[in-house]
């Protein structure tokens, strides 16, 4: 018996619906044991839509100090079975991958050794790194739908008592929002226990529906913290955006100190929070737009193929075909757009049943640092004595770029940039004598 009771917490979820008229989104419900809190953590949505068919798949990321755990997910019309699934992870890891945030490391070179100046920087792309995504996730959950047929003569309520929930008055209050709504509702039932280790694994729908309507709201909780969620849209013709609501680009081809490369999940987390506050959490931030055929400096690791393009809900791929001559391209990169966005709210700025509209835009935008390697070694030449001296100046305009990026404490940057190789006080022998006694070979007392 699931002795629980329920919490009711507004979470992002995938169902659109019509209903007297007009579009409408509902929330998940949580069921959760007495006394035990959930934490949520950034989670995932990913949505692809084309005419009215739309795939959503659905990871959410919490720990969860309970044992057992339902989760009650109000439906579109089901009309059948294989509607609702358990994505697949590595399909998820891969278009996370594709579409996420990322810095490339510039290697200078040195400037004495032949043509190329030091400001002509090569990227080393060994050294390119993207904002990982790689979750462990818990088992499957003891999945039953309920359809609307089965509601007409048992409430929703009494099944839930049936299949050994404690629903509370608070609870029923909350299920009446869904009582006239002609919904089929999934519950999910989770016996493994989902703490800081493991997440919850991600659930796709399929359905069709003429709005494009989502509600993004994690948690109602009076008091609850920050929360965030990515979302990656896939469409056929371009940019998705929110009808009304803000979208802003995140921050990007900015010189950040080299140092980054070693924090860069807790520094981005850093400069989107930044940004979120300095926005008062009124929009969205895009981080990635462009199509399947461009993608700057991503490994081969990073290609979507057409199974996880087809898997994430691209019903407009078509399979590859079995030909004797030559095989079928694995992917046509002209209709495959992606846009990934983040949101963050409080319980106070929720932003809920965001309409989206295909914008028509196919321009290409991502979110990439930039991080220089210094050439440092003894320089034996007047360029490579210039371009050493002007390493201060190149540093600190790094360093200020973090600070307005992030709030950081300029002088914690400089200490971890200077343990970190870029000396703010580098001495080269630019000041042993004037360039012009160096060129006439005049000797300097």
């Amino acid at each position: 018996m699931h002795k629980l009771f329920s919490t009711f917490l507004s979470f992002f979820v995938f169902c659109l619906f019509l209903y007297m008229g007009q579009a409408q989104a509902l929330n998940a419900i949580f069921l959760t044991e007495p006394t035990k809190t959930i934490t949520h953590k950034p989670s995932v949505m990913v949505v692809s839509r084309d005419e009215n068919r739309t795939v959503i798949t659905l990871a959410p990321d919490f720990s969860y100090d309970g044992s057992q755990l339902g989760l009650l997910i109000p439906l579109p019309k089901i009309v059948a079975d294989t509607q609702l699934r358990f994505a697949d992870v590595g399909q998820l890891d891969a278009i996370m991958s594709f579409t996420a945030p990322r810095y490339n490391v510039y290697k200078d070179d040195d400037v004495c050794a032949g043509a190329v100046r030091a400001l002509e920087k090569r990227l080393d792309e060994k050294k390119s790194s993207i904002l990982s995504y790689t979750q462990k996730y818990a088992e499957k959950p003891e999945v039953r739908l309920i359809k609307r047929e089965e509601l007409i003569e048992t409430p929703i309520q009494n099944i839930l008592k049936d299949a050994g929930f404690v629903v509370d008055k608070a609870y029923e209050d909350a299920l009446l929002a869904y009582k006239n709504a002609n919904v089929d509702f999934a519950l999910l039932i989770y016996a493994e226990k989902l703490d800081d280790s493991l997440s919850m694994p991600p659930v796709q729908i399929a359905y069709e529906s003429d709005n494009f309507i989502l509600p993004l709201g994690l948690s109602t909780l009076n008091g609850g913290p920050a929360q965030d969620l990515t979302i990656v849209f896939i469409s056929r013709d371009g940019l998705v955006q929110p009808k009304a609501a803000g979208l802003k680009k995140m921050s990007s081809g900015v010189d950040l100190p080299l140092f980054v490369k070693n924090d860069f999940a807790q520094v981005y987390a850093d400069i989107f929070a930044q940004s979120v506050t300095t926005d008062n959490f009124q929009s969205l931030f895009l981080e990635f737009s462009g199509d399947l055929g461009w993608c700057p400096n991503c490994k081969d690791a990073d290609t979507l193929t057409r199974a996880d393009l087809r898997g994430l809900g691209a019903w407009w791929v078509d399979k590859a075909k079995t030909q004797k001559s030559k095989a079928a391209p694995e992917f046509t990169p002209d209709n495959i757009f992606f846009t990934r966005m983040h949101i963050r709210h409080t319980n106070k700025t929720l932003l809920n049943n965001v309409e989206f509209v295909n914008a028509k835009d196919k321009n290409r935008f991502q979110t990439v640092f930039n991080l220089h390697q210094p050439y440092i070694k003894d320089a034996v030449c007047e360029d490579g004595r210039l371009y050493q001296a002007n390493l201060p100046r190149i540093y600190d305009v790094q360093l200020n770029n973090l600070v307005a990026l992030t709030g950081y404490e300029a002088v914690d940057i400089r200490a971890r940039m200077t343990e970190g190789g870029q000396n703010f006080d580098l001495q080269s022998d630019e000041d042993a004598a004037q360039w012009w006694e160096r060129m006439w070979d005049i000797p300097t007392e």
